[in-house]
């Protein structure tokens, strides 16, 4: 499988007075409008002009380069994790995930914490979690409106979040419960705000120095404390962003006759690669940021000095027309080709050490929804147009939810 299209720059070994890679000279003021007023049309004339790499900077970075080639980031993900830092990348995440949240950790303690973690999110232990999942699907289904049209977003993420509940914490339905899941909503809202990724860059740059909730919680808990706030925020944000990456599922798939009735038959392996290519064309999560630390870093004659961030654009790889033929299309066929995406040309949960934890459970979690849905449900969207993309701080949401019709009362559970 073709790293390079014929319509951008050929990536090129960096001479050797250059360091970065090459950029726009705009100021960071209005490459910061760019980025908040045409995102991706700004990265694809990077791409275009550029080639694999660009060095950009914002009002809230002044300096980091992002990649556009599957080559240069299997470079980057394969490069050394103790100089190059995910952990730094995403330290905007502490006012809401704790300082000690495996997301926020480097290096040996973070591989120590992954080890942990790992076998619980993985193979028989995660199937045992099925019967949790279609079940709290069933739940919310039966509570769904028929005949008028609803946002399916916040239903998925209140499935979502009741399997956490039930496979973290073991709580059951009722109203202790449903306290529960108020608070725990409450504690990880930040993250699905419209207009809170700017609030968490501000609440990271000021570190110590925060004020209100997130500085009395800091300031009462210990080391453990800490420890466990950190593992439960992050569980409860995957959450945020399996239920985002489902809302987007059922947009595609509803607006997309030919694979609406494929799945609504087909086994498994269908799904699974709906719920794929899905996540293809709508990646929750824009970009998995590496900082450099040590020594600068070489990647592909360039030379990337400490302190700046490496951040491969998820979009525009899953959008590359060498790799993806008509990458606008929704062609689940995609994944189940001899010929399918590889760890580098489909990232929607990063790669390397610091690939997401719970990426195997999202999509098993994705699957079993999407067909328990499908099975029970007869839905249609309703607005004619496909969502368009609003970020809600680090999520990539849809704009209105996914609004959708319930057309005849649900099939029995």
């Amino acid at each position: 499988m073709s790293t390079h299209a014929a319509t951008e720059a050929p990536v090129k070994q960096a001479p050797a007075q250059q360091k970065l890679p090459p950029g726009p000279r705009l100021p960071r003021f209005l490459q910061t409008i760019a980025f908040i007023l045409a995102g991706p049309r700004f990265l694809e004339a990077c791409r275009r002009r550029y080639g694999g790499a660009v060095t950009l900077g914002t009002l809230f970075d002044d300096k980091f380069v992002m990649l556009f080639d599957p080559a240069l980031v299997k470079e980057l993900f394969q490069g050394p994790h103790d100089q190059l830092r995910a952990g730094e990348a995403n330290a905007l995440l502490g006012p809401v995930l704790g300082q000690r949240s495996v997301l926020l950790l480097d290096g040996s303690e973070h591989l120590r914490h992954r080890k942990l973690m790992l076998p619980h999110l993985h193979g028989q232990r995660m199937q045992a979690y099925a019967q949790t999942i279609q079940e709290a699907t069933d739940r919310e289904i039966d509570s769904w409106p028929l005949g008028e049209p609803f946002a399916l977003l916040p239903t998925m993420q209140s499935l979502t979040l009741q399997v956490i509940m039930r496979a973290v914490f073991g709580y059951e339905p009722g109203p202790e419960s449903d306290e529960l899941r108020s608070r725990l909503r409450a504690m990880v809202e930040p993250l699905s705000r419209p207009r809170g990724l700017p609030l968490m860059m501000l609440l990271g740059r000021l570190g110590s120095d925060r004020r209100g909730a997130a500085q009395q919680f800091d300031a009462r808990r210990r080391e453990v404390d800490e420890i466990l706030f950190g593992e439960i925020a992050r569980r409860l944000s995957g959450h945020e962003t399996t239920a985002t990456g489902l809302a987007w599922t059922f947009d595609l798939v509803l607006h997309s006759p030919e694979v609406l009735a494929k799945a609504r038959v087909e086994g498994d392996e269908y799904l699974d690669a709906a719920v794929k290519e899905a996540l293809r064309i709508r990646p929750v999560i824009p970009g998995v940021g590496r900082v450099v630390r040590g020594e600068p870093f070489r990647l592909n004659g360039y030379v990337i000095p400490p302190g700046v961030e490496i951040n491969p654009s998820i979009r525009m790889i899953h959008r590359r027309p060498d790799v993806y033929p008509d990458p606008a299309a929704f062609r689940p066929e995609r994944f189940l080709s001899e010929d399918a995406p590889d760890t580098y040309t489909w990232v929607p949960f990063g790669g390397g050490t610091r690939r997401c934890l719970g990426a195997s459970f999202a999509l098993m979690e994705m699957r079993i929804v999407l067909a328990r849905v499908l099975e029970r449900v007869p839905l249609r969207p309703a607005d004619p147009e496909r969502e368009r993309v609003q970020f809600r701080a680090i999520t990539l949401s849809p704009r209105n939810g996914t609004r959708v019709i319930q057309q005849s009362p649900p099939a029995s559970a």
